[in-house]
């Protein structure tokens, strides 16, 4: 008996055996029909378009089908995995056999339609993570997060909170060293999270409280060999762990969520047999996670870095050098971002006393650094950071929405990767940015309000900074033609790589629209000043952090926007909303690191109230 859940069309299927031979008279065109029997409508995506359909509409309609094939392979999925969780090491054997057997028949299948096998593969690893939202009632809309700050002057005054991607750094080298520190007023974000989970894995003594402390209760040296870590989702955590693990002789398993199991890992692959290790992909033929490396231990005294290596791989070596078992000098002249990433890692290996030199002073030799094993790296207690630039960047622009002044106490490091091009980026949107050794603030020039600017001439430049940036850009641009009461405004200048229908798609939540006018690219309203977001408007579905932090800027120009995953936040700063939703003086503004409370109670729970 034959389920009939299991056909796509909800009917049981026959095999081949039990079906009639056809046969199709030769003078008979495809297009004509028995006169003796009713021409048969062709099911959804079968046939040819009617001729009151168009091709267009044809391909929506098997859209649409695919999406429900979609929902119900993630429903089967879900109970094939059970109650598995990424990182969980103990999951049952009959996940992998179950997920080996579902690959290897999705490439048979599918290698008969394309000549791609990576694309193949990659689009496999999509299927596997696709997850599915509970059934609405017909006609219902779902859920969303309703953003509707009041727009009123800000008045914001609160400890910066660290900068992400140091923090994690010293994590790794508190954890590598056994040292025990306190990292007080970190973004306890998801990478960080992963990040000492995946090092715990390997034997460190992390933990994390409150919702800014992570702590290093010192121990052993670390210890990966024959362990299975998860790495999370994020490149610098996995190369951190990877290159942690090369100065000790075993192996070890490193898996990930998807956009690690997209990743390629080629030119990493190619490039660890000159430090003595080799990495081979689990599933055949991939180039991403899951992956095994095999270490020997043996290093080179010397090695030249491809330039085809990531940034975040080099950034890793650097650090996880002095606690390989020989010295090694790594030239970097030939990497496009060695000065970048020495520039990043040299100061934290010094604060901790480590050997490590710059050998030359000019040319090919300036980018060579010699590494030594340090017996015992003196980590800080306390290790000193500065305020993350993403984040205080997001702050600080809330004054060219509304007025009034942004502060942020805590250190500015100017000699971060793109400080500079940061406050420059929030000056050209005609805010007033001090930075001085109490923090960093931020005003509108024209006093006392924001709706008195001059209209902007220049665009906005952030083709300079990270793609992170790209949508504050657009948000700023968006303010500044508000603020001066024009409908066009230059376009920004965004960071090469930007999604361009991202870009449009959040442009138009604003009430701006992306265009071409006498041969220049231009933001021009589409919407009346100070209109609100439809109610019955379909939430927007942010792609990353970055451009929830830009919509909930954007909301403060045109208030009832929907944001249907605000959750993704957690991925940098948890607690922003939070904070917005204490606009325009956040009361429950982050505490002062030493004013943290270690009562033993858990944190209060936060909710996320949907409308």
């Amino acid at each position: 008996m034959h389920d009939t859940n299991d056909s796509p069309s909800g009917h049981p299927e026959r095999d081949a055996a039990s079906q009639p031979e056809r046969f199709e008279r030769p003078e008979r065109s495809e297009h004509s029909a028995r006169p003796d029997r009713p021409a048969r409508s062709p099911r959804p995506g079968q046939g040819r378009p009617s001729s009151g359909q168009s091709l267009v509409e044809s391909i929506m309609e098997l859209d649409r089908d695919i999406i429900r094939l979609l929902a119900k392979r993630a429903r089967l999925f879900q109970k094939v995995r059970g109650s598995r969780r990424p990182g969980v090491s103990s999951a049952p054997a009959r996940d992998t056999v179950a997920e080996k057997q579902l690959r290897e028949a999705w490439e048979s299948a599918a290698a008969r339609v394309s000549r791609d096998p990576r694309f193949v593969r990659q689009l496999f690893a999509l299927l596997q993570e696709v997850e599915i939202q509970e059934r609405s009632p017909e006609g219902e809309v779902r859920p969303s997060f309703n953003l509707a700050p009041p727009r009123r002057p800000v008045s914001i005054n609160i400890y910066g909170p660290l900068a992400a991607r140091p923090t994690r750094l010293w994590v790794a080298l508190a954890a590598a060293a056994g040292a025990e520190a306190a990292i007080e007023g970190a973004m306890l974000g998801d990478h960080l999270i992963d990040a000492v989970k995946a090092l715990n894995q390997a034997g460190a003594h992390l933990s994390w409280e409150g919702d800014a402390i992570v702590r290093s209760k010192g121990g052993d040296a670390l210890d990966f060999t024959d362990k299975v870590i998860y790495a999370g989702d994020d490149s610098l955590n996995f190369h951190l762990l990877a290159a942690l693990s090369l100065g000790a002789v075993g192996k070890v398993k490193f898996t990930g969520g998807p956009a690690l199991k997209m990743a390629d890992t080629t030119a990493l692959r190619q490039f660890l047999p000159q430090l003595g290790a080799r990495l081979a992909p689990v599933v055949p033929k991939s180039s991403g996670l899951p992956v095994r490396l095999e270490c020997s231990g043996v290093l080179p005294d010397e090695v030249r870095i491809p330039a085809e290596l990531p940034a975040d791989a080099l950034t890793a070596l650097l650090l996880a050098a002095p606690f390989w078992n020989a010295a090694i000098t790594l030239h970097c002249a030939g990497h496009p971002d060695a000065a970048a990433c020495i520039a990043e890692v040299l100061p934290l290996l010094k604060a901790c006393k480590a050997d490590v030199a710059m050998l030359g002073e000019t040319g090919e030799a300036a980018l060579s650094v010699r590494i030594a094993p340090t017996a015992r790296l003196r980590v800080p207690k306390a290790p000193a950071m500065g305020i993350d630039p993403l984040v205080a960047a997001v702050m600080l622009a809330m004054p060219a929405f509304t007025g009034g002044e942004a502060r942020l106490s805590g250190a500015w490091d100017a000699a971060q990767p793109h400080a500079a091009q940061v406050l420059d980026l929030l000056r050209g949107a005609g805010l007033v940015v001090t930075a001085d050794a109490k923090g960093v603030a931020a005003r509108p020039a024209m006093k006392p309000s924001v709706q008195a600017a001059p209209a902007p001439t220049a665009p906005l430049d952030a083709s300079a900074l990270p793609l992170d940036y790209a949508p504050l850009a657009l948000a700023l641009a968006a303010a500044t033609a508000r603020a001066a009461k024009v409908d066009v405004v230059p376009a920004p200048l965004l960071p090469e790589g930007v999604d361009g229908v991202t870009a449009e798609s959040f442009a138009g939540q604003l009430g701006f629209a992306l265009a071409t006018e006498a041969g220049q690219p231009v933001l021009r309203a589409v919407v009346a000043a100070g209109s609100k977001a439809p109610a019955n408007g379909s939430p927007w579905a942010s792609p990353t952090a970055a451009w929830t932090f830009a919509l909930a800027l954007g909301a403060l120009l045109r208030p009832g926007l929907h944001l249907s995953n605000p959750g993704n936040v957690t991925e940098l700063m948890p607690g922003f909303w939070a904070l917005y939703n204490g606009l325009p003086s956040p009361e429950n503004a982050p505490r002062k690191p030493k004013e943290q409370k270690d009562d033993g109670a858990k944190p209060a729970r936060r909710r996320i109230i949907a409308e």
